[in-house]
């Protein structure tokens, strides 16, 4: 049997590692928010948001589709791979 010994990614450990890599690299950024958002209340407000995260997540899909279109067309099966 094998025991990783690595941590579980848990959402305290992604926050950790970001905090560690802005403190080394940008401690000039803000730690935390000037202030806290509000989750969406009204109607128009909920559908505003519903827009916004379908809106993001198609830019999102977009961009994968064309860094996985150029990646087919180069000849190199080692570097495909490597970059997939």
């Amino acid at each position: 049997m094998i025991t990783s010994t690595r941590p579980i990614w848990i959402t305290d450990l992604e926050l950790a590692i970001f905090d560690k890599i802005t403190n080394q690299h940008a401690p000039h950024l803000l730690k935390k928010r000037l202030y806290e958002t509000k989750p969406p209340e009204t109607k128009a407000e909920i559908e505003n948001f519903y827009r916004f995260r379908v809106a993001g997540a198609a830019h999102d899909l977009f961009i994968v589709q064309v860094c996985a279109y150029i990646i087919g067309q180069m000849p190199d099966p080692e570097l495909q791979l490597f970059l997939s």
